[in-house]
């Protein structure tokens, strides 16, 4: 289903398996935002069965890319082959622990480099 407000559509992407009672109570709010709300209902194409592996640990240089000038999360995940969503949560949760490691460990707040990210890999991993 899309859900189409005045001037906007919304596709959530991925289904969202709610009760009925929630879809409604999701639709009222969305109606008491933004006005005019209209259920579009649609067929969801199959997604493709993933071609990456998952789990795999990133490497040095592929964490040292997030932490490159001026690319978008798009370029980002062209350039290491990766799912957008996998750099957001990189960018959310290693990023920020790899700054505050340089700064307890290195007592500064620079842009690490790809060896402080081995570094921290290693220190991280003998916990």
């Amino acid at each position: 289903m899309i859900l189409v407000v005045t001037n906007y559509s919304f596709d959530l992407g991925d289904p969202v398996y709610m009760t009925v009672e929630k879809r409604n109570i999701f639709i009222k709010k969305l109606r008491e935002l933004y006005g005019d709300v209209e259920e579009v209902k649609v067929t969801e194409p199959l997604a493709p069965p993933l071609s990456r592996k998952t789990g795999e640990r990133w490497s040095a240089d592929q964490l040292a890319v997030l932490f490159e000038e001026n690319l978008s999360i798009k370029q980002m995940a062209t350039k290491l082959g990766k799912d957008p969503m996998s750099i957001t949560m990189q960018l959310g949760d290693t990023v920020p622990k790899i700054l505050i490691w340089m700064k307890e460990k290195k007592g500064i707040n620079i842009i690490p480099t790809k060896e402080d990210i081995q570094q921290y890999m290693m220190e991280s991993r003998n916990k």
